[in-house]
């Protein structure tokens, strides 16, 4: 009922009960326009939200942008924030304390208005799906640093929360995998292993790998550290057989090298190639004859460095069953050894990274250089007189060189690697979402 039509019926009482409103409302306004104003519109149908899986899969979108928005803008505000409290001034810290204290004090608020009831939560996690992820990371974090001590089994449950649901994962993780991707190719490419080492270590990415993780960078820094692991290695069995722990069995040894390199020898001869077995069965017995039942943890471990050093050269050397015994040498010692005593293992696997790293540099500082000598002197020389600018050619024959330089392709991988972890790091997740809590403020 408008107020039109409230009016007429007040004016003339029963004289226009038949007649319902919008018939009269329409006559009278047929005849007379002017009283338009006193008749009221009808309110427009409000838009119906309707939630729908391609309406969720947009909010991550948006939802996903606003907290990179929230993270950018903070991150001036954090940094600077940071720096107040390591300010010496007093009032400087006691302002900077201040405005992170009202940031803080805000956050009930927003929650209870987020996450007030069932209707709301609902809500934000369909409208702001990125965000409620990112606030349940804060308060996992928040959580586990609170109850490291008293509950720590509580702790590690809400710290693999918190870098569950970090939204920054989705960034950091791909930065990570590509820094590290990256890396074994600028590695690789600069110290380009040669086929022995490749063949023994894992290829190219093998001996990469292995330099990034050891963070070697030359041959002789590799040997370093070798000889630094070796001897903790030799101390750490001299402890365990003064304490009475018993050798290896000499007879696994023998057997390794009678089992697959016999059976290949067999099959070579076959083929028409000299018959190397009898050789194999004489090696077994001089072993047995010189190691009589059981050979000492720290004896068999030199025999099982010494083992490795000749499956090298004997691959070095193209000798292909001598490689096979000696590598099943080596591989039943480590075993013995291992078994004996197991706290060597994670010894011997970075003896063996190391071992190929510093093989990969020999090589590789042992080639030839006339060639990229010469390659950076005339480009360098050609680009600075083609530009003018002596400079110019200078550093393009100083990149030539680093290219083949593998000290400079070691460090600079080693770099970009640390870089990538760095980034992917829980402490820089943890300071994306205080930046983002930052940058909400700012708004």
């Amino acid at each position: 009922m408008s107020k039109l039509t409230d009016a007429i019926r007040a004016k003339h009482p029963g004289a226009y009960d038949q007649v319902d409103d919008a018939t009269l409302e329409k006559a009278v306004l047929a005849k007379y326009p002017q009283y338009q104003s006193l008749v009221e519109p009808e309110p427009a149908p409000q838009p119906v939200d309707e939630h729908s899986v391609g309406g969720f899969l947009g909010n991550v979108a948006s939802s996903g942008g606003q907290f990179l928005k929230d993270t950018v803008t903070g991150l001036p505000a954090l940094a600077k924030g940071l720096a107040g409290f390591l300010d010496p001034r007093p009032q400087a810290r006691a302002e900077r304390g201040g405005k992170v204290m009202a940031t803080l004090k805000a956050i009930p608020q927003a929650a209870k208005q987020r996450y007030g009831g069932l209707s709301e939560i609902g809500e934000t996690l369909y409208h702001d799906p990125v965000g409620v992820a990112a606030d349940v990371s804060t308060l996992a974090g928040v959580g586990g640093m609170a109850t490291a001590a008293r509950a720590p089994k509580l702790a590690a449950t809400l710290k693999r929360v918190e870098r569950a649901t970090n939204p920054t994962q989705a960034i950091t993780r791909p930065a990570a995998a590509l820094a590290d991707k990256g890396s074994d190719v600028l590695i690789g490419g600069t110290v380009r292993p040669p086929a022995a080492v490749r063949e023994d270590f894992g290829g190219t990415k093998g001996v990469a790998q292995a330099i990034k993780r050891e963070r070697v960078y030359s041959e002789a820094s590799a040997n370093r550290k070798q000889q630094k692991v070796s001897g903790q290695t030799s101390a750490l069995l001299d402890a365990q057989e003064k304490a009475g722990v018993p050798g290896i069995d000499t007879n696994a040894a023998t057997n390794a090298l009678l089992s697959k390199p016999t059976q290949k020898a067999t099959l070579r001869a076959r083929l028409g190639e000299p018959d190397q077995s009898d050789a194999l069965l004489d090696r077994a017995i001089n072993i047995e004859a010189r190691n009589p039942q059981q050979i000492p943890l720290t004896q068999a471990q030199a025999l099982k460095r010494e083992a490795q050093e000749l499956a090298y050269e004997s691959g070095a050397d193209n000798l292909s069953v001598k490689k096979s015994g000696e590598l099943a040498l080596a591989q039943a010692l480590k075993e013995g050894i291992e078994q004996r005593v197991p706290q060597v293992g994670p010894l011997n696997q970075q003896s063996q990274r190391l071992i190929g790293a510093e093989r990969a540099f020999a090589a590789a500082e042992d080639r030839p250089r006339s060639l990229t000598n010469t390659l950076a002197a005339m480009s360098g020389g050609g680009m600075g007189a083609a530009t003018g600018d002596p400079v110019t050619g200078i550093l393009l024959a100083a990149l030539i060189k680093g290219m083949d330089s593998p000290r400079a392709g070691a460090m600079a991988g080693i770099g970009l690697n640390e870089f990538g972890r760095g980034m992917n790091a829980n402490s820089m997740r943890r300071a994306a979402l205080a930046a983002r809590l930052m940058g909400q403020d700012q708004e």
